[in-house]
């Protein structure tokens, strides 16, 4: 598979892993959040992914897009959730493994939140998005 399905399985895996389940304020982490899905939720935006090859191995700068959504009546969970997600990533050593389980091909040597905002849509909901930079290089 590509990097950018490698990357996508790593960053969901340590967010489902890290910011759901028990005691915690996410119900669940999407790539596409489905019709009906239960508050509060993240569901994965856009990735930008940027060739920075060089003569001995391959590189790569990713822009991760995550979309926080909740129905609370404030910001206040979306944001809980956002810090939960900069625990979970920023500064982390993600290990991404070839075809989202197989052998490791990809190491990120840099992963950083780059932006975080909150905004209330026309219907209610609050909705968050925040920004991590990855930069990736192989094994």
């Amino acid at each position: 598979m590509g990097i950018e399905i490698d990357l996508h399985a790593a960053i969901y895996a340590r967010l489902a892993d890290q910011i759901t389940g028990s005691g915690s304020t996410c119900s669940a982490v999407y790539d596409y959040a489905p019709e009906g899905a239960a508050y509060p939720y993240v569901a994965f935006g856009q990735v930008l992914l940027t060739s920075e090859d060089a003569q001995i191995r391959n590189r790569f700068d990713a822009l991760v897009r995550l979309h926080t959504w909740g129905r609370a009546g404030s910001s206040r969970d979306v944001k809980a959730i956002q810090g939960d997600i900069y625990t979970a990533l920023n500064n982390y050593s993600l290990t991404i493994a070839n075809d989202g389980g197989g052998a490791v091909e990809w190491v990120s040597y840099s992963l950083l939140r780059e932006t975080s905002f909150t905004m209330n849509d026309p219907d209610g909901a609050v909705h968050g998005v925040c920004e991590y930079r990855v930069l990736i290089h192989s094994a």
